[in-house]
Parts: C-alpha cells; structure tokens; sequence
C-alpha cells in the first residue's frame, strides 16, 4: 500500500520523482507538456503543483468515502481542513474519528480532520450532492403515464396530493 508522508509544517509531499521528459517526433515539446515541464523546472510552481496533486489526491478519496459534494480546502499542519455544506460539516464532524481512520488505513499520514461550514450562498446553489436536484434525470414518459393511469385509482387523499404534486413537477 503506497505512504503518503505529508510533511507537518507546509503540507508538503515528500516525494522526490520528477515527472518524464517527451519530446514530440518533431523534437519539440508539446505546448501541455511545455507547461508541465515548467512546473517541473521552477522550484515555486513544482511545490504548488505537488501542493494540489496531493489535495485533489484527498479529495478523491473523501468523494470514495461520501457521496456528498465536498471540496478539500488545505492541508495545515497534517490537519485536512475539508469545506461542505453547514449541515453536512456537522454530520461529518460526527464521523472524523472514522473518516480519519479511513484515511489512515488508505496511507496518509494526517493527525486531525477540520470541517468548516461552506458559506450559505455557495450551498443555496447545491444541494450538497453531487448530482444537484437541476441535473438529475427528469422522470421518464412512461413511468409518468403510468403514474397518470395510476391516479384515479388511489384513495387516499394525501398519497393522491403527492402523485399529483410529483406528476406537476415531472
């Protein structure tokens, strides 16, 4: 299992490999390898670069472990600090212990988990989920002439609101 040693003061990856060097069949280097190399060659952008492979790294294994939307914020002093929705930061805070653990037994090497509550317009424009409410499927044709044939047949009187309500907004 691969150790991800995260280093205490900056959040830095210890890692020494640097990434291939290819150069097109024109001898040139390809404007997207051009840019990578020049992470690479500057010491400032190579450690930014390190910086954001490893919190997008994290935050790829969060998105493993919960289905809801949540964004790695940084890495401070081996402590994740991780931005979701207000509800969902107090959920979370609930489980850390686990998260962390989790975390721990996939080779990271963190010390704590901070969840901050994500500002209230930022969470208005989701749902918390992934898949917000706008993006998901619309329920199909059929299923919605079948809930159409459906409704005279249904007598309780709030089940019926409910279908009519679910067949306004389809």
């Amino acid at each position: 299992m691969p150790s991800h040693n995260v280093d205490a003061v900056d959040g830095e990856v210890q890692s020494r490999e640097r990434p291939e060097r290819r150069l097109e069949p024109s001898g040139r280097r390809s404007v997207p390898r051009a840019a990578l190399a020049c992470l690479v060659d500057d010491p400032k952008a190579s450690l930014l670069h390190r910086k954001a492979q490893v919190l997008l790294q994290l935050e790829h294994e969060l998105q493993q472990i919960c289905t809801f939307r949540l964004k790695v914020a940084a890495l401070r002093e081996k402590v994740l600090v991780v931005v979701a929705g207000g509800a969902l930061a107090a959920r979370l805070r609930q489980q850390a212990p686990s998260i962390l653990a989790h975390l721990r037994s996939r080779g990271w090497a963190l010390e704590g988990l901070r969840f901050k509550a994500r500002p209230q317009s930022e969470a208005a424009e989701t749902s918390g989920r992934i898949h917000p409410r706008s993006q998901r499927e619309a329920i199909p044709a059929e299923a919605r002439a079948c809930l159409r044939r459906l409704l005279p047949e249904v007598h309780d009187p709030g089940l019926k609101a409910s279908l009519r309500s679910l067949l306004r907004r389809a």
